[in-house]
């Protein structure tokens, strides 16, 4: 697995948070309207998975964005 030392933030919001369903309004009014499960894991601002979190997927979505594919 990559790891992106001084290159990447990881943050998590948790959307049962009324400031965080403020916060990010469009984009949980977006995976409500197409049924997306919850957690979402966004990249760059873009909802990338909804309902799974994989280490190895977003490693290898962080390796590819971070070497400019």
């Amino acid at each position: 697995m990559q790891t992106f030392p001084n290159r990447v933030s990881v943050e998590y919001y948790d959307a049962a948070r009324p400031e965080v369903q403020t916060q990010f309004s469009e984009t949980i009014g977006e995976a409500q309207q197409r049924y997306w499960p919850f957690p979402l894991v966004l990249i760059n601002d873009e909802v990338t998975f909804a309902g799974d979190v994989s280490v190895y997927r977003i490693s290898q979505i962080v390796d590819s964005v971070l070497s400019g594919e």
